[in-house]
């Protein structure tokens, strides 16, 4: 569990963002190999769209795509200094984007009722239930009326029950179980322990808003620690037509990961390489 501080700490501070972010692409082979083959196929029925915010871009890995989709204006927020200072620097010259630093919380800077698209991802798996419930109920307020949100956030907390167990197993049993990948090798010491989809869930709801689809995922894991939630306000013509909330539990994330990859290896993309715009 990482309060506001340590994640001040250590993504404004301690890391190395010599990769510019891009470096947590690499399952995939690259920045672009993951948007295109991951999650511009998840948002393409929600894009274009006039106004756009990301919530803690980072160092823009995404943004880079993000600002072609925004027809009217992208607005990004985070909580470091230095990750809107990169931002800033490496978009210089698209001005219909918006900067912003918040303090890992708040999003009063942006105007209510004037977001199209909300989009965060690999970031907010980093927020725990009580950062994600002044998040949502913020945005709840942000959005336009047929605005949605697209949101990756941490799934860690519905494995407790699981952890529990697989500590009180023998050492022995531990290892032969990570031998035979059964069993997470990485601690995920970052993913937020008290987020669930559910919890997702039930916040949303009481903000107003509508959950549309969760897809529940493994990243770099046995089980499911991850979710994308997606959503509108309860009162839109998308919730209305979408029905009960649409649930995947999707164990094949990764394998999808290493099929990207290889696929974009096959089309000669090198591993890591950056979009030729940023190089």
């Amino acid at each position: 569990m990482a309060t506001i501080d340590e994640n001040i700490a250590m993504w404004g501070r301690d890391y190395d963002w010599s990769q510019h972010g891009d470096e947590w692409s690499d399952s995939w082979g690259s920045a672009a190999a993951q948007w295109y083959f991951s999650l511009l196929p998840r948002i393409r029925d929600l894009v274009p769209a006039p106004r756009v915010l990301e919530i803690a871009p980072g160092y823009g890995r995404w943004t880079h795509y993000l600002r072609a989709l925004a027809t009217e204006q992208l607005t990004v927020v985070d909580l470091n200094e230095r990750c809107i200072a990169a931002c800033k620097e490496r978009f210089a010259g698209d001005t219909h984007m918006e900067y912003h630093v918040n303090d890992g919380r708040s999003l009063a800077m942006i105007p209510d009722g004037t977001i199209d698209l909300v989009f965060s991802f690999d970031s907010l798996v980093h927020a725990e239930s009580d950062v994600m419930q002044e998040y949502v109920q913020q945005i709840a307020r942000k959005l336009t009326q047929e605005g949605v949100g697209v949101i990756h956030h941490s799934n860690m907390g519905e494995l407790d029950g699981y952890r529990t167990r697989i500590a009180a197993l023998p050492f022995f049993v531990r290892k032969f179980l990570r031998a035979t990948g059964r069993l997470d090798t990485i601690d995920h010491q970052w993913r937020a322990r008290t987020m669930t989809a559910a919890k997702f869930a039930t916040v949303a709801q009481a903000a107003g808003l509508a959950v549309l689809s969760q897809e529940l995922h493994n990243w770099h894991s046995v089980g499911l620690i991850d979710a994308i939630s997606v959503f509108a306000r309860r009162d839109s013509q998308r919730a209305r037509a979408n029905g009960p909330t649409r649930v995947f539990r999707n164990a094949d994330f990764m394998r999808d990961a290493e099929h990207a990859r290889r696929i974009a290896a096959l089309a000669g993309a090198r591993p890591g390489a950056r979009p030729a715009q940023d190089r």
